[in-house]
Order: structure tokens, then C-alpha cells, then sequence
């Protein structure tokens, strides 16, 4: 009867020994980065296509990983080609509060190779300010202060 009750015993603790492993932490390690540049917006800007340039000369694949809601990728994968990673993207300026501010995200792209680059992008409202003059009411001629009447 004691026999019995060890068998199942042992082969529940065998079972248990064997699914308390962590061996999938240690397979999903990957290295951040985190670039110091920030590519900065406007509100005049509408479809963005530019570079961002990777401290290493690499030839790779990258998958966007992480991207603020208010930027929509044309592609969510591409390729790096001599350190250089080309984005093209959009901004979706219903998803932004409006008002003068500034609007900070962060990109991540998953680089095969390399691991997660990060870093910070900044879209800022700036209005449509204006600026106007008039010639009959200015002078440049003269170096002393005048007045506008």
C-alpha cells in the first residue's frame, strides 16, 4: 500500500522538477538601446520619410516594435542598410489634443541581430503664426531709433 502512494508522489515531483524550468526567460533576452537624438515634428509636416542613423554600420531587417499612436508606419517592417534606417510614416493629427504643445513618444524598432533601439520623437503645434509689414512704415536707412506712427 506504501508503495503505492511513493510511485505517484515521485512521479509528481519529477513532473514538477522538470515544468519549473526558466529556460524561456533566458530565450527571450534582448539587449535594449537607447539612441540620444530625438527626430522632431511639426504641425506642417503631414507624411514623413527620413533616416535614422544607428551607431553601427550594419546591414539588417527591423520590425517596428513600439510606435506612439499619432504616427501611422506605411510598413511595419524594412530593411537597415549601412547603419541607415529608412521611415516613412504619417501623422494622425485626430489623435492629438489640440492647442500649442509639444507631444513626446518613443519608436522602438526590433533589430534582427542587435536587439530594441529606442529613442524619442517630438511633435510640435506650432499654430500658423503670421508676420507682416509694411514698407511705407518702415526705414532701414537711418541708424538712429524711429518711431512707427
Amino acid at each position: 500500500m506504501k508503495k503505492l502512494i511513493y510511485i505517484p508522489a515521485l512521479i509528481f515531483f519529477l513532473i514538477t522538477g522538470i515544468s519549473c524550468s526558466d529556460d524561456f526567460l533566458s530565450k527571450n533576452e534582448v539587449d535594449l538601446y537607447t539612441l540620444s537624438d530625438t527626430l522632431k515634428l511639426n504641425n506642417t509636416q503631414e507624411n514623413v520619410d527620413t533616416y535614422v542613423h544607428l551607431p553601427v554600420l550594419i546591414n539588417s531587417d527591423y520590425t517596428i516594435f513600439m510606435q506612439p499612436k499619432w504616427l501611422s508606419f506605411k510598413s511595419m517592417h524594412g530593411e537597415v542598410t549601412g547603419g541607415s534606417v529608412p521611415l516613412s510614416f504619417s501623422i494622425v493629427k485626430d489623435d492629438i489634443t489640440a492647442g500649442y504643445q509639444t507631444h513626446y513618444g518613443t519608436i522602438m524598432l526590433d533589430v534582427d541581430n542587435i536587439g530594441l533601439i529606442s529613442f524619442v520623437v517630438a511633435y510640435s503645434n506650432y499654430g500658423s503664426p503670421t508676420l507682416q509689414c509694411s514698407v511705407s512704415s518702415l526705414n532701414f536707412e537711418s541708424i538712429i531709433s524711429q518711431h512707427i506712427q
